[in-house]
């Protein structure tokens, strides 16, 4: 079995941005989702499902500053922004994951590994508290490797879950202020394992009641 899905959504938005030569949809958004899945059942006990994602955002904001009252200010006021440099927030995720399983009579063994890649890119004008052509700026990127082995319980009074699951993450940070007089950056990696046992049961307590422990 295969199937396919997305969604993509954008908008130009409503504020204006009157510096010369910068993006002039101030608050303009981008919104992009896909994913696919391959499905292989080659029994009625096993059966192998592999899914791939690849998601995008970013939206520009060039956020309205005013040192006027709420009260005062006007729809021209929002609507004509003047920033030299283009503040935006990007999002990119591209994932994949592989779900194994094979159903015995009475119990389900299941393996499920994942990876996922993770980039953000932040800038933001800094002009407001400096001088023109200063900015902020902030990009992480994170990779993810994650796995877990399940053993459940199936057609049972008593039902029950238990296994393994491992994950290693890798974030790479680097945050700084670059202006045409000053240059700052401040890097930065965290690394990351997570090792878990779980274990859960449900046991029934006559018609009305369940214990979970």
């Amino acid at each position: 079995f295969a199937g396919i899905n997305g969604s993509y959504n954008h908008n130009d938005s409503w504020m204006k941005n009157n510096y010369p030569g910068a993006k002039e949809d101030a608050n303009e958004k981008n919104d992009r989702k896909t994913s696919g899945f391959l499905l292989y059942k080659p029994t009625d006990n096993l059966s192998a499902r592999l899914t791939i994602a690849d998601d995008y955002n970013k939206f520009y904001d060039n956020s309205f500053i005013s040192p006027k009252s709420i009260n005062s200010i006007s729809r021209n006021d929002g609507e004509n922004r003047n920033f030299d440099v283009d503040s935006y927030n990007k999002m990119e995720t591209k994932s994949q994951a592989l779900n194994v399983a094979y159903e015995f009579e009475k119990i389900k063994l299941e393996s499920i590994s994942t990876h996922k890649k993770n980039s953000m890119d932040s800038k933001y004008d800094a002009n407001t508290y400096i001088h023109d052509g200063s900015n902020l700026y902030n990009y992480v990127d994170t990779d993810t490797y994650t796995e877990e082995l399940r053993l459940s319980s199936k057609n049972q009074d008593i039902k029950w879950l238990t296994g393994l699951y491992f994950d290693k993450e890798n974030t790479e940070i680097d945050t700084g202020y670059d202006s045409s007089l000053l240059t700052m950056k401040i890097p930065s990696t965290l690394n990351n394992k997570t090792q878990a046992i779980f274990g859960q049961t449900m046991i029934p307590l006559g018609n009305d009641f369940e214990l979970t422990l």
